[in-house]
Parts: C-alpha cells; sequence; structure tokens
C-alpha cells in the first residue's frame, strides 16, 4: 500500500500543463514560447514550477537569434514569490540570473538586491490573472523585474481582457543587470500598451499584446 502511494506522489510531480504560444512580430510569426505549469516542492512544500522557454523562430533564427529559459517558484496558496532562474541568449546579451533565500529573504545572487513579500515578477502575474484575476485587480502592487521594481495595476476591458499599466519606480536602478533580454526589456519600456486575454474557464493567458508606437508584439496560444 505504502508503495502505491509513493509512487502515485511521483507521478503526480511529473505531470505538467504545458502550453505552446506564437509570438509574432507585425503578424509575422519570429518566435515561440512554451510554458509548463508543474508541481514541485521547496523546503518541504508543496510549491507550483512556472518554466518559459522563449526561442526564435523561422528566419529570425538567423536574423536575430533568441534562446531564453525563465523559472519562478511560487506559492500555491497566494503566488508569493519563492524563486527565480533565467538563462538568456541573444546577440551580444548573456544573462544568467538566480536567487538564494538567506534569512527567510530572497535575494538575487551576487547582489544585496532583493525580493519583497507580496512582490509579483511577469510570470507570477500573469499565473495569478488567468486563475484569480480579481486578486490582481483594483489595488495597486510591485512587480520586481530582476531587482528593478515597478508599480503595476490590472485595469479590466471586459469580461476577459485586460490592460496592465507598469510605472518604473527609479530609473537609476539597474536590476541585476543592466542590459536583459529583448522581451524583458520591450515589456516594461515605458508608454507600452498591453493587453491580456485571459480563458476564464481554464484559467490560462490565451493572448497577450504589447504595443509601444510602431512596434507591435503579440503572443498567441496554439489550439
Amino acid at each position: 500500500m505504502n508503495k502505491l502511494i509513493l509512487l502515485s506522489i511521483f507521478f503526480s510531480f511529473c505531470l505538467s500543463d504545458i502550453y505552446e504560444y506564437d509570438i509574432d512580430l507585425y503578424g509575422i510569426t519570429v518566435a515561440e514560447c512554451i510554458v509548463e505549469i508543474k508541481d514541485t516542492v521547496i523546503n518541504n512544500k508543496k510549491e507550483v514550477k512556472l518554466s518559459y522557454n522563449v526561442k526564435s523562430k523561422n528566419m529570425m533564427k538567423w536574423i536575430y537569434n533568441v534562446d531564453n529559459k525563465y523559472i519562478t517558484v511560487i506559492d500555491k496558496n497566494n503566488y508569493q514569490l519563492l524563486y527565480y532562474n533565467k538563462k538568456s541568449t541573444q546577440p551580444q546579451i548573456n544573462n544568467i540570473i538566480s536567487t538564494y533565500i538567506n534569512d527567510g529573504k530572497i535575494f538575487y545572487n551576487g547582489t544585496s538586491l532583493e525580493i519583497n513579500k507580496n512582490e509579483y515578477n511577469i510570470f507570477s502575474l500573469l499565473y495569478a490573472l488567468g486563475l484569480d484575476p480579481e486578486l490582481v485587480m483594483y489595488d495597486k502592487f510591485i512587480i520586481d523585474r530582476e531587482g528593478k521594481k515597478y508599480s503595476g495595476e490590472i485595469n479590466s476591458i471586459n469580461k476577459s481582457a485586460y490592460e496592465l499599466e507598469l510605472d518604473e519606480l527609479n530609473s537609476s536602478n539597474n536590476g541585476v543587470v543592466k542590459h536583459t533580454d529583448i522581451f524583458s526589456w520591450a515589456l516594461f519600456l515605458p508608454n507600452t500598451k498591453k493587453i491580456i486575454e485571459v480563458d476564464q474557464y481554464r484559467g490560462i493567458i490565451i493572448h497577450c499584446l504589447f504595443k509601444k508606437n510602431f512596434l507591435k508584439f503579440s503572443a498567441r496560444i496554439r489550439e
């Protein structure tokens, strides 16, 4: 009986939800994003691991090849950030970023920069918005981008679409790295329109649109 219980627990941790997105620039697919959501364990507690893998696609592989991997671990109950890791490769920029826990606080390796309690990053925010939009609406929050802090606010457009507004809190703070990957950079550009569509039945993000002047990126789930 004990062996069956252990086996069922093992397989439950092996199971994951995987979603694939096409990233378009001006309507042309330039990259793909594979999102994997699965359970994991930190400090003997069952938590949630969010893995994003973004790669250039088609001709963009030869023009501007990108291979970015992001891992975020969050508290299963309140979406609190517990761990972050990024390995990104693109022309002239290679980022390797990770966090560690010291005395119950989360810091970026090699720095004194801290992820404070009740802060999101973009990945934990998207996860929370998909599952529980009421939680992140109405009140402003702090979003962490690799040590840089932004004030964030979610506004409802309709029952399934939301607009994300971000304001940089300290322009002199470069965060862990001065030059981040192209997607993190573009997402946090000022005066950018950011629209997020949610499938409320499945609790997942199905479409994101980022637009600044003539620059227009979108990510749409493959059905």
